[in-house]
Formats: structure tokens, C-alpha cells, sequence
């Protein structure tokens, strides 16, 4: 889905410009940055739980037979990346307290490496989190599902990867 991974490039942008905040040590700009990201992976992952994974799971069983799937294995690939989501929130939520803390403490302060660290699981987990989705749940979609509701599909993603966190609250 072409939708999905446009949004995954932006966030690993995102991503590479924060670490290079976070190494120069400017936390006013890091915690920023981070913040921004922290919005777009909620929208991004709110995205995937309304839109992509309800549409894979709710397509007829025999499909996924004859596109070549195994259902209980693609069941198996949500659960984990739907696991994963609540990591990759966690650290963020860590970094982010972290950084709070440091900016109350100490205006000329340095970030902890416990914070680099926690960025750092979350690049790594991100990227492979990113390519089992693209690989197998993206890949599910385009085979599974007939070229109406795929459209339907892209359309609905593009709507709630756009959406502000403002805009949420809705649906």
C-alpha cells in the first residue's frame, strides 16, 4: 500500500532527523521532534487498527487459501505488529519522560544514554515492524482483497493517515 509505506518513509525521516537532534544533545529541539513523531505514529498506527487490519480479517476465509496465505499465519503477523505498536508507544512515552526530565533538571544538560537507548530500540524495532507489515500484511491486502474493496482500503488509510490528532476523536 503505497499509502502505508509513503507514511513509513516520513516517519523514518522523522526519525533520523530526531537522532541527529538527540546526538548534538539539543533536547529542546529533540523533545520537539520526538513529539511530532510520537503524533504521526499514533495517527499512523490508529490507521492500521481501524482500516488495514479489520479489512484483512474480515475478508472471506477461502481467499486467503487462494491467494496463497495462511490465515492463521497473517493472524499471527497482526497480533505481533498490533504487540509491537504498544512497545514502539512505550519507549516513546520513556524517551519523552525521560527528555521532560531533563529539561526541568537542567537547561544545559546532556541526554542520558538510557534515552539514546530507548530511541535506538525503538529505530530498530520500527524498521522491522515496518518491513514485516509492508512484507506480509500489505502484501495480504493487495492479494486478498478484490480491487474494489482495496481501493476502498487505500482510500480509508490515506483518510486517517491524514487526519490531525485533533481529529481522532471521530469515527
Amino acid at each position: 500500500m503505497r499509502v502505508l509505506t509513503d507514511d513509513h518513509e516520513s516517519l523514518n525521516k522523522l526519525l533520523l532527523e530526531l537522532m541527529v537532534f538527540v546526538r548534538r544533545s539539543d533536547f529542546r529541539w529533540s523533545f520537539e521532534l520526538l513529539d511530532l513523531f510520537c503524533t504521526q505514529l499514533a495517527v499512523h498506527i490508529r490507521a492500521e487498527n481501524v482500516c488495514l487490519f479489520p479489512a484483512i480479517l474480515n475478508a472471506p476465509n477461502n481467499r486467503f487459501t487462494d491467494a496463497g496465505f495462511e490465515l492463521t499465519a497473517l493472524k499471527a503477523a497482526i497480533e505481533r505488529l498490533k504487540l509491537e505498536h504498544n512497545i514502539l508507544t512505550e519507549e516513546l512515552m520513556k524517551a519523552a519522560r525521560l527528555m521532560r526530565q531533563l529539561m526541568n533538571d537542567n537547561e544545559n544538560g546532556e541526554l542520558t544514554d538510557e534515552t539514546v537507548k530507548s530511541l535506538a530500540a525503538v529505530a530498530i524495532l520500527l524498521a522491522e515492524h515496518q518491513e514485516l507489515e509492508e512484507r506480509e500484511v500489505c502484501q495480504a491486502a493487495k492479494l486478498v482483497l478484490d480491487p474494489a474493496e482495496f481501493a476502498l482500503l487505500e482510500e480509508a488509510v490515506a483518510r486517517e493517515t491524514h487526519k490531525r490528532p485533533e481529529d481522532l476523536h471521530e469515527n
